[in-house]
């Protein structure tokens, strides 16, 4: 089924595996069809049906219904073909930045990491899996020599005042984050992340 059939399915409130599975590709897989979903149905309609017949698809349903191991596998697919394009428009996006002027630093962070069944939940967002919170954290700037690595706990909290360091800027005391320059030259100790899950 395409969108109009996933709209037409939410709309008659008739659920079922199948429109869930065209649910979640339309949703996981398309931008395009994310939009053309939500607008034919409306925000509410679409995360009720999320909340109800996706979730717990996502959080290990699938594994027990029938389709649900294709859906699994259309999903990876689909990130891979993603992440080929985040790839192309990342190295262009670096080819632009290249001819700013010297000094321009470079921040490169990913919210969180995608789950393809590894502890049989499907997609992100109520778990700490490795899988999930281990992301990308990639700095480029004259103020970090080449191959600095810092060996401690990260978060994107750390990213504000990494940049308005190197910006040579003061961070506010009230962000919860540090400079991961500092940390990496040393000047303040790493502080370990605590992960609540209710």
């Amino acid at each position: 089924p395409g969108v109009r059939e996933v709209a037409d399915a939410l709309r008659s409130g008739v659920g079922g595996p199948r429109a869930r599975q065209a649910f979640l590709r339309e949703m996981l897989t398309s931008p395009c069809g994310r939009l053309a979903v939500v607008r034919e149905v409306g925000v509410t309609r679409a995360t009720r049906f999320w909340l109800t017949e996706c979730r717990p698809f996502l959080d290990g349903g699938w594994r027990d219904e029938e389709g649900g191991a294709e859906t699994a596998a259309l999903l990876r697919g689909a990130y891979r073909r993603a992440l080929g394009h985040v790839d192309r428009r990342l190295s262009a996006t670096l080819a632009a930045v290249d001819r700013l002027p010297p000094g321009t630093a470079v921040v490169l962070v990913g919210d969180h990491g995608e789950a393809f069944g590894e502890h049989g939940v499907l997609h992100h967002g109520r778990y700490v899996f490795p899988e999930l919170v281990r992301v990308p954290l990639l700095i480029r700037s004259e103020s970090l020599p080449r191959g600095t690595t810092v060996d401690a706990p990260c978060s994107v909290a750390d990213v504000a005042p990494t940049i308005l360091d190197l910006a040579g800027i003061a961070a506010p005391s009230r962000l919860d984050g540090v400079s991961l320059r500092r940390v990496a030259a040393g000047d303040v100790p790493p502080r370990a992340i605590v992960s609540v899950v209710a």
